[in-house]
């Protein structure tokens, strides 16, 4: 329709010069209007304008969903920055954010994606127009934990192989653990705790091998960390007496100690002690589960306290040791050298059980018929079986019945009589 009119148009205007002039006024007019109307060009309508695009970039919400508790972030909308405070202990080098930004927007380094937190982080969202908003993330580790702990007391000693015990609140039961440092070499050395912990109190088990010296004592729970002030000496492990085969032993007896912890060869030490008065023990084996030692001749009668000694470290058996004298073996003789001797020679008796140790044997001299008797002591030999009698010239000369006595034990008179010149 448009192009019909302007056609139109320029074959008026081409003829116009063949009509008066009024006519051609009034024509025009009504042709412009018509044209104004109508307008040249194409019949299709004005495509619609597009819509503009969202220039939103803001950070709504930014937390560590990962931690426990879970840690939200404030967010500082006029300062653009992202603030959290996370527990002591926290491991901030690889921290995982979930992270809520405008509609439309996104967000670098993407939500979900473990940063190093160690120092600021900056974060950008990017509108969907294009353009972008920094966010700078700061996270503090907070110098205060949730739990307590109880000082452990200077010069605090803890034994290999032995239960040591932690206490204070807040422990959470298994999530908790310890670590002993050593102070001269810095390895660490880490427990977790054993049966009956609880909140309050960690019973933890040091090890066999655990070297002695001094160590930092640290407490985790969960994420949370706790040095304690004090360091602890660990040791070895006190000895221990856990039987002795006899109570009742005879001087120069022996007697077999079991136990645990004890020294190796020349570490050991074994004591019977009675008012005071300590008498050490001959220690023939000896191995870190046994020691066999011999008491000393001289050892008082009567009841007397055991005690071991392993590197410098005194324990004492739960019980009592009584020493006392075996029954006196009855002596015998069975045979006198001579029938007759005169003053000045040796007599010779031999037999058995003619000797104890620490009491005299006796030579009973009783006349054959009748007067007072004498006794004389003799010599015995080590192993009990003759006595030896120098006759001095003053004895009495007579015939005698013989008979020997030790510890106030006798022997049965010897058969024949001896005669004394």
């Amino acid at each position: 329709m448009a192009l019909y009119l302007c056609s139109h148009y320029e074959t008026l205007f081409f003829n116009m010069g063949k009509m008066k002039f009024g006519y051609l006024l009034l024509y025009v007019v009504l042709f412009v209007s018509t044209v104004s109307l109508v307008g040249c060009g194409s019949d299709e309508s004005d495509p619609e304008p597009e819509p503009s695009k969202s220039n939103a970039k803001a950070i709504t919400s930014f937390k560590f969903s990962g931690l426990a508790p879970e840690v939200a972030g404030v967010v500082d909308e006029s300062k653009k920055t992202v603030a959290l405070t996370v527990l002591k202990g926290t491991n901030v080098t690889a921290l995982v954010p979930t992270i809520a930004v405008s509609e439309k927007s996104s967000v670098a380094p993407a939500s979900g994606v473990a940063q190093n937190f160690t120092n600021p982080v900056t974060y950008t969202v990017t509108a969907e127009d294009g353009s972008t908003q920094d966010y700078v993330v700061t996270v503090t580790v907070s110098q205060t934990v949730t739990f307590e702990v109880d000082e452990f007391e200077e010069g605090t000693e803890i034994q290999q192989d032995d239960i040591f015990i932690v206490t204070g609140d807040g422990f959470s039961g298994g999530t908790s653990k310890v670590v002993l440092k050593n102070v001269e070499t810095e390895t660490e050395y880490t427990y977790t705790p054993t049966a009956g912990s609880g909140d309050e109190i960690i019973y933890l088990k040091a090890a066999a091998d655990l070297p002695v010296g001094n160590y930092t004592v640290t407490v985790f729970v969960g994420t949370q960390s706790l040095e304690l002030e004090n360091t602890v000496a660990v040791v070895r492990h006190h000895p221990m007496i856990t039987a002795v085969d006899k109570t009742t032993v005879a001087p120069e007896a022996t007697i077999v100690i079991t136990g645990k912890y004890f020294g190796s060869a020349g570490q050991n030490k074994v004591y019977l002690t009675q008012d005071g008065f300590q008498f050490k023990l001959t220690i023939i084996s000896e191995s870190a589960t046994s020691i066999t030692a011999k008491l000393p001749e001289n050892i008082f009668e009567g009841d007397h306290e055991l005690s071991v000694v392993s590197h410098d470290v005194e324990v004492t058996f739960d019980g009592i040791i009584e020493v006392t004298e075996p029954p006196t073996p009855k002596p015998t003789i069975t045979n006198i050298q001579e029938f007759i001797y005169n003053r000045g020679e040796t007599m010779i008796i031999t037999g058995t059980n003619l000797k104890k140790a620490g009491v005299a044997t006796n030579i009973v001299f009783t006349p054959f018929t009748s007067g007072v008797g004498t006794v004389r002591s003799g010599i015995a030999n080590a192993a009990g079986t003759q006595v030896t009698f120098a006759i001095p010239p003053e004895f009495p000369v007579g015939t005698y019945v013989i008979t020997v006595e030790v510890d106030f034990v006798s022997s049965e008179e010897y058969g024949d009589v001896i005669k004394i010149q």
